[in-house]
């Protein structure tokens, strides 16, 4: 196809064309925003109503006497939480010798007199200070701590089975740590 237009009316349609084109791409935009914005519209209304409604509940909430009552009592109630919070880390992490010092004295009989019971918490050793009548009642008095599930291991010296009577002993003994926790 041969062209017998002057170059300056090519150019000419050219720019008609082109404007001609920006302008059904401008319909075409504003169309679709018109009808945009047609389909927002009952969704935009809605949630406007449902901000007045709102607005309208939240200040009659804050109108209120029961609020400050409310409030009061959340802040107790956060107060109270913080405190057992605290109550119960302390609880879980504290190894408690009560529990060791009453096993050892269900083990004691009336052959047996304790002088000292002490423990020191930075090596979680107990030690035990007493006197025995007897070598054997000594002897089976060590034997029913190395069985308890709670004692790990029982230290006792050998100078302590040297006489056979009125035995002056010094046990010492670990105890297991997490049965200690186990006793809260």
């Amino acid at each position: 196809m041969i062209n017998l237009l002057p170059t300056e009316a090519k150019q000419k349609l050219d720019l008609e064309r082109i404007r001609r084109l920006f302008l059904i791409f401008g319909l075409i935009f504003s169309a679709i925003l018109l009808i945009g914005i047609f389909l927002l519209l009952p969704t935009w209304v809605t949630l406007d109503l449902q901000e007045e409604e709102l607005v309208r509940q939240y200040s009659i909430l804050n109108e209120s006497p029961e609020l400050s009552k409310i409030e009061g009592i959340e802040l107790n109630i956060g107060a109270l939480n913080e405190k057992t919070k605290m109550f119960k880390k302390n609880l879980s992490f504290e190894q408690t010798p009560s529990l060791v010092f009453n096993t050892v004295l269900d083990h004691i009989d009336q052959t047996i007199r304790l002088q000292e019971l002490s423990f020191n918490s930075s090596k979680n050793q107990f030690s035990i200070k007493g006197t025995a009548d007897r070598r054997e009642n000594y002897l089976a008095f060590i034997n029913i701590l190395e069985n308890d599930p709670l004692i790990l291991k029982v230290e006792s010296p050998i100078s302590n089975i040297l006489k056979d009577r009125d035995i002056e002993f010094t046990l010492i003994f670990e105890a297991d740590p997490d049965l200690m926790k186990l006793h809260f």
